[in-house]
């Protein structure tokens, strides 16, 4: 089966993970700002605007990231980055909550479920069983990404058809 190129911002902008806590530094930031124009105090304009320009910033680097789903595999690409790892070579598919300190493993069944414990993330690799370890970057072996049901739902259509490739469920 065939698959047409579907591209996707490796953060989903559209989680209550990332909605509420922007939310919150952008209302907090604004608060300075407000604070420090009625006080006349500009030192407290200052953090209100640093706050809002590391926002703005992390924004900036989150929004280039791009996973690619194609025909020959899932790609990684940002600014300073560019992997890919073929279907035939992937062995591992598997999801994770990340929460504020740590990172749970869970099965990719599983990771459809709504959870207020943390963000929800896919993982693929090539190494055999693999589980994610908390703080693991994207290299060539590993690329992870937020939950979308479409972007699961186009690996997994892939994995039924691909006869070479036995995933075994992770062993926690």
């Amino acid at each position: 089966m065939p698959l047409n190129d579907k591209v996707f911002n490796r953060i989903n902008w559209k989680s209550t993970h990332i909605i509420i806590p922007g939310l919150l530094i952008i209302l907090g930031g604004g608060f300075f700002v407000f604070t420090g124009i009625v006080s006349k105090n500009i030192k407290i304009c200052y953090v209100g605007l640093a706050q809002l320009a590391c926002l703005l910033l992390l924004f900036f680097w989150r929004i280039n990231e791009k996973v690619k789903v194609t025909s020959e595999g899932i790609e990684f690409n940002s600014w300073f980055k560019t992997i890919s790892i073929k279907w035939k070579n992937i062995k591992s598919v598997g999801g994770y909550y990340k929460t504020y300190d740590s990172a749970i493993n869970t099965y990719l069944s599983e990771i459809r479920n709504f959870s207020i414990w943390g963000q929800r993330f896919i993982y693929v690799s090539t190494e055999t069983n693999y589980l994610f370890n908390d703080g693991q970057k994207i290299n060539n072996t590993f690329i992870d990404f937020h939950y979308r049901a479409e972007l699961l739902n186009l690996i997994e259509d892939y994995l039924k058809t691909n006869p070479n490739l036995h995933l075994k469920k992770p062993e926690f």
